[in-house]
């Protein structure tokens, strides 16, 4: 599984970097990958 990550870079509106839900997880110290994934799509739903 991956997550898109969105960041303004040299005045464009949105890029996006494709990241392996495991690796953000572990850089984090976010917990379980399942974890995560929830939390992404919480976000993008505005749950």
């Amino acid at each position: 599984m991956a997550a898109r990550v969105g960041a303004e870079h040299y005045g464009a509106e949105r890029a996006e970097t494709v990241l392996p839900v495991k690796w953000v997880a572990e850089r984090l110290h976010m917990g379980a990958p399942g974890y995560v994934s929830l939390l992404l799509y919480r976000q993008r739903k505005g749950i």
